[in-house]
């Protein structure tokens, strides 16, 4: 679940997959419900794509945190990947592009990816923009990627919180014990 994952074909995939995980789930289908959820409740969420990994994360007050993390795990284990919500995320990874672009720690990485071996998958661009995004069919890319590399077997879960630990590995065993698991091999 990388940028180097998803293949020259497919430029900013795995960053554009990272931006569709939270707008629903069969469970909660409503747009940006975790989003809604903590916020009313103390809390927020981001997530991040390296070359290696994408990180998803949340925090909210600790009298909602099991509703946090079932709306949470809904969102990896029954994404719906709607086409109307997905083209409003082409825009949100244009103004994040846009606005790093300036920055000089994106500017020293992108010299950085530019003297690399120009065969080697750290060489391409793998942020994604709006162009590439409506050049091609991303939705059923999305849910390729989704499919080929989101996989229990391949996902860790953190839970920090005053809980009780017992009642905690309750919950997660609960939430995430239901993604589903495609026993896939972690890319190289």
């Amino acid at each position: 679940m990388s940028d180097l994952s998803a293949g020259p074909l497919y430029l900013g995939l795995a960053h554009y997959t990272e931006h569709a995980m939270y707008m629903g789930s069969k469970e909660y289908p409503r747009f940006n419900e975790l989003a809604n959820f903590l916020q009313t409740h103390g809390g927020n969420d981001n997530a991040f794509t390296t070359q290696t990994h994408t990180n998803y994360y949340f925090y909210v007050n600790s009298r909602s945190i099991k509703h946090g993390i079932e709306i949470f795990a809904a969102s990896f284990r029954s994404p719906l990947f709607k086409p109307s919500v997905l083209e409003g995320e082409k825009q949100a990874i244009q103004n994040e592009l846009e606005k790093d672009i300036p920055q000089t720690g994106w500017k020293k990485f992108s010299i950085l990816k530019l003297m690399s071996d120009p065969n080697h998958p750290f060489h391409r661009f793998n942020v994604g923009n709006k162009e590439i995004f409506d050049s091609a069919d991303f939705v059923t890319k999305i849910r390729w990627f989704y499919n080929t590399y989101y996989s229990a077997n391949l996902m860790n879960t953190v839970i920090l919180s005053n809980l009780p630990l017992v009642e905690l590995e309750e919950i997660a065993r609960r939430e995430f014990s239901t993604i589903p698991s495609r026993n896939i091999t972690k890319p190289t």
